[in-house]
């Protein structure tokens, strides 16, 4: 048995290697595996790093104020326990009379479902972005900003953007400075880029997804 481990843990031989040099069937050797982790002669330790080690990591590498680090998938969706620990996140930074704004996606979706009653008085609320689909409307800035006031009425203040059914970056551009045009339209537009709290869902990455886009290159993010 022992020249098996050896052969096995030591030198990362295969199963099927080692039962030709001991001579024996490989089902023998598989067998001489499980017996010798039953009986303790084997044990697994597993060197991962804490999240605690992860956050740090985050922080010091991307000269980040705070970072919050959420095992994928422990215990259900890994988009509900996100929501969950970004509700916890925003509950701790956030104060009576901020400004916050929000762009869209399941996962904000989630946080502000996970978020408490009547928490905060006196915010005041601003879609991020007016971008849209034809598709989960639940899911969109306007939609979820309204769905926040409801967490903190009647102290709250909360507003809206036209919708623009945009399929690229030049129109959405091109339609932006056209509504803009209004000085009410503009007036929340520019409230919206000062907030002091911005709930972002990335998403997706890519061209395929001008929302994003938009509301990273208003912010001087190059993508």
């Amino acid at each position: 048995m022992v020249r098996c481990l050896d052969l096995y843990y030591r030198q990362g031989r295969h199963q099927k290697d080692i039962a030709r040099s001991l001579g024996v069937s490989a089902a023998t050797v598989s067998r001489l595996l499980k017996r010798a982790f039953d009986e303790g002669f084997v044990r697994v330790e597993l060197d991962l790093p804490r999240r605690e080690e992860l956050e740090a990591g985050l922080i010091e590498h991307f000269g980040l104020r705070d970072a919050v680090v959420v095992a994928a998938g422990a215990r259900g969706d890994p988009r509900a326990e996100l929501g969950a620990a970004a509700a916890a996140c925003f509950e701790k930074i956030a104060a009576n009379g901020m400004r916050v704004g929000l762009s869209c996606g399941f996962t904000l979706y989630q946080t502000i479902r996970q978020l408490r009653e009547r928490r905060f008085r006196d915010l005041t609320l601003y879609p991020l972005s007016g971008e849209s689909t034809l598709e989960m409307v639940d899911l969109f800035p306007n939609t979820l900003v309204g769905m926040m006031a409801a967490k903190y009425r009647p102290h709250v203040t909360a507003y809206a953007l036209p919708v623009q059914h945009l399929l690229s970056l030049r129109e959405i551009e091109r339609e932006r400075r056209r509504v803009l045009r209004d000085p009410e339209i503009r007036k929340i537009y520019e409230a919206a880029q000062g907030v002091d709290i911005a709930l972002v869902g990335i998403g997706s990455i890519a061209e395929e997804t001008p929302g994003f886009c938009a509301l990273a290159e208003s912010y001087g993010v190059s993508v």
